[in-house]
């Protein structure tokens, strides 16, 4: 997957114990105005975040929340899989 913009994210989010994607799980780019929520695949995408470090938040509804850091390279495109 590739992206012409600064920045794109894919994210695949999963079940910690079962491997079953999480539909409609919400990602936000903390201190950002960007976030999306997982389709019914656990995935998203988001352009437009500056390149650096970036914490995403994670939530699911009967899961607990994640937070991580995140390293944004300029002209690349980030990967980041997560499981709850």
């Amino acid at each position: 997957m590739r992206c012409s913009v600064v920045f794109c994210s894919f994210l695949l989010l999963s079940d910690a114990a079962s491997g079953d994607p999480l539909p409609g799980a919400n990602v936000i780019i903390v201190d950002t105005q960007n976030g999306a929520s997982t389709d019914i695949n656990g995935v998203f995408f988001v352009t437009g975040i500056p390149a650096g470090s970036q914490t995403v938040q994670v939530s699911y509804l009967g899961y607990d929340e994640r937070v991580d850091t995140v390293t944004v390279l300029a002209n690349e495109t980030t990967t980041y899989s997560v499981a709850l």
